[in-house]
């Protein structure tokens, strides 16, 4: 399944554009409602978000906290081919 999200912290700008804290928040945010949607734990899913650069991250999401590293890509596929080899 996949899903998209354009996540925004509260002042309406891209996670990109905002610190990795804040990005990081705004992330657990919209996970914590597609669990709700989901009705489940998600936490075993591979999932990733965009920056506002283009760049692909990683999120672990541990069902309360979500935190993000980098696949080091712009290229959507090449980003979840490495998602997917960790």
């Amino acid at each position: 399944m996949r899903l998209r999200y354009q996540v925004k912290d509260a002042n309406g700008m891209p996670i990109g554009a905002a610190t990795s804290q804040a990005g990081a928040v705004a992330v657990a945010t919209v996970l914590r409602k597609i669990e709700y949607w989901h009705q489940g734990s998600i936490s075993t899913f591979k999932i990733m978000c965009r920056d506002g650069k283009g760049f692909w991250h990683g999120v672990h999401w541990d069902g309360k906290t979500a935190s993000c590293f980098a696949l080091h890509e712009t290229d959507e596929r090449k980003a979840r081919k490495n998602l997917l080899e960790q």
